[in-house]
């Protein structure tokens, strides 16, 4: 049983893909070619029904089979998602796509005629805190997350950059052409928007590349960690697409970076990382805690990777942190000295980056 729209249809989501499946190649239609599912998981996998015309050889697209939260944003059972062509879509609208009609209603009466369905009245949400946690015990709030809503272009400089479209979607990078900026959403391990940090694409000379924000929480947050922690729960759960993010993870845990762009950059090519909000990690001196790196224990990441810059700055830097970490982690760096023509993970290409070797820095 699972609820769309308010209606509670008597039937679960795997029970319907699979009875849409068996439909559709009852009458020669060769679409859903492979539904993969599997108890634990959150999502069906199925072959996407949009690109390759429908005929993709592995699954890529995942159905949720019930209300899931991503990205700080709720999305209903059914929410139908491919990882490769980015096709979207409610799940009445993908079973009227699939049985070739563009009306959503139909797929509503669809489901509605095969599957006894009850309406239920709009109640009150009770909200339970289940993570034992005050109201108050982050010491940041969220943002609006319509504020985002501005920024929804894309610019050259991105792909300047080396960036896929698929990984500025991913990050949510975006424009803001009245300061000329690139918009960079930093969200916190659990996915709400703690805010908007924005990069000059032409900084004035001698002004700072960024644009200057006052009371950032830069101590608690790991950007790019929920992503990676995205990653993680799939690999646990077997339903990773992408074997090469797998296979380093488990080689090689999370590459700690100090930039939002280089991390972005070394996940598109297949390396889980997060970055810094500047170039340390923050101590509190007073209580003898570093935040951050507490984040990273928390959440059972032993084995980490320490790419800083390769100039004076990020050099120190590089020191101070495996000072930081060494007693707690498996701590390596990556051979720089092999490619003293890049200052940073994002010059490197994709080939170099797939040389590069990590070792003992002790």
């Amino acid at each position: 049983m699972v609820t769309i729209d308010g209606l509670v249809i008597l039937a679960n989501i795997d029970t319907m893909v699979l009875d849409l499946q068996a439909e559709l190649h009852n009458q020669g239609i060769n679409l859903l070619k492979d539904v993969k599912i599997k108890d634990h998981t959150k999502d069906i996998l199925i072959t996407c029904p949009i690109h390759k015309n429908g005929q993709e050889r592995d699954p890529s697209c995942g159905i949720s089979k019930t209300t899931v939260i991503r990205n700080g944003k709720q999305y209903q059972a059914g929410t139908v998602h491919c990882f490769t062509c980015g096709y979207t879509a409610d799940f009445f609208e993908f079973v009227s796509y699939c049985l070739g009609s563009t009306d959503r209603n139909y797929g509503r009466r669809y489901i509605l005629q095969k599957y006894n369905t009850m309406a239920i009245e709009e109640r009150p949400t009770i909200h339970l805190n289940c993570d034992r946690e005050r109201k108050d015990s982050l010491p940041y709030s969220y943002m609006d997350e319509s504020i985002l809503d501005n920024y929804r272009y894309t610019c050259d400089y991105l792909f300047q950059r080396k960036f896929e479209l698929s990984t500025i979607l991913f990050y949510e990078y975006g424009y803001n052409p009245t300061h000329d900026t690139i918009t960079i959403p930093v969200r916190d391990h659990k996915g709400g928007l703690v805010f908007v940090k924005q990069r000059f694409i032409e900084p004035p000379p001698g002004t700072n590349k960024y644009l200057n924000q006052s009371g950032i929480p830069k101590q608690h947050i790991l950007y790019g960690f929920y992503q990676v922690l995205q990653l993680i729960q799939s690999i646990e759960n077997g339903t990773c697409q992408n074997k090469k993010l797998e296979e380093n993870y488990k080689k090689y845990g999370v590459i700690l970076t100090e930039g939002e762009f280089n991390a972005a950059y070394l996940f598109q090519n297949g390396y889980p990382a997060v970055s810094l909000l500047g170039r340390i990690l923050f101590e509190d001196r007073s209580r003898k805690r570093i935040l951050q790196k507490e984040l990273l224990l928390r959440y059972g990441i032993r084995d980490l990777v320490i790419w800083m810059d390769f100039d004076t700055p990020g050099l120190e830097a590089r020191e101070k942190i495996i000072k930081q970490t060494y007693k707690d982690f498996r701590v390596r760096i990556p051979n720089q000295e092999d490619f003293p023509m890049y200052n940073d993970a994002n010059d490197f290409t994709p080939e170099d980056l797939d040389q590069v070797k990590f070792i003992d820095p002790l």
